[in-house]
């Protein structure tokens, strides 16, 4: 079923009614008669609306299709020539992707993160607390701190994702990862923090 918004002030309007009248998904062209779908996303976002989100961009836009997706868009559609024909799976796996989110968001996540830097882990936890604050940090700067943390978490799975920078002092990412795998048989997903000219390490 759809309902359309000619403008962007009928969109806020009609977003304004979401508790008496809730809808699943907003469908917004990024470029409307008074304002663009991106100011849309961000007051849906920032409001924290129920509702999944997908921009309409034009051909050749990728950098607002880009800028959507950081900003919490669930997907993005190209007016391309046969845009409609895939319109209805486009919103369909929106929908999917933004319920998905909800419950992993419903659930805290807990991390533990190895970085010897204090300023930068610091300023992650930061970020994460205002940014997305379901993810729990446990920060250690050492190997040794490392290795006995991780001990726990074999024995009773309390990590949810390992977050591992590659530059500790003393540090072997890729002893640790086999320590992981194969010595305990730990599957805790793991995600390397690299430097750009690192990535082959990290691949």
């Amino acid at each position: 079923e759809l309902e359309t918004a000619r403008t962007l002030s009928e969109g806020y309007v009609r977003l304004e009614r979401l508790a008496s009248a809730p809808i699943d998904l907003v469908l917004a062209d990024v470029r409307l008669p008074d304002g663009d779908g991106l100011s849309l996303l961000r007051h849906i976002r920032e409001s924290n609306l129920p509702v999944a989100v997908v921009i309409v961009t034009g051909t050749g836009d990728e950098d607002v299709a880009v800028a959507a997706l950081k900003g919490g868009a669930d997907d993005y559609v190209a007016k391309r020539q046969d845009y409609l024909d895939r319109l209805a799976l486009t919103l369909e796996g929106a929908l999917q992707h933004y319920l998905a989110v909800v419950a992993r968001q419903a659930q805290p996540l807990k991390i533990l993160y190895a970085e010897h830097d204090f300023a930068t882990s610091e300023e992650t936890s930061q970020h994460l607390s205002t940014d997305a604050p379901h993810i729990h940090l446990d920060v250690v700067a050492t190997d040794p701190e490392l290795r006995a943390r991780i001990g726990l978490a074999s024995e009773n799975g309390q990590y949810d994702v390992i977050l591992l920078d590659c530059h500790l002092p003393e540090f072997d990412a890729l002893e640790i990862l086999r320590d992981l795998r194969l010595r305990r048989g730990l599957d805790t997903p793991v995600v390397l923090v690299v430097n750009p000219s690192d990535e082959p390490v990290a691949l």
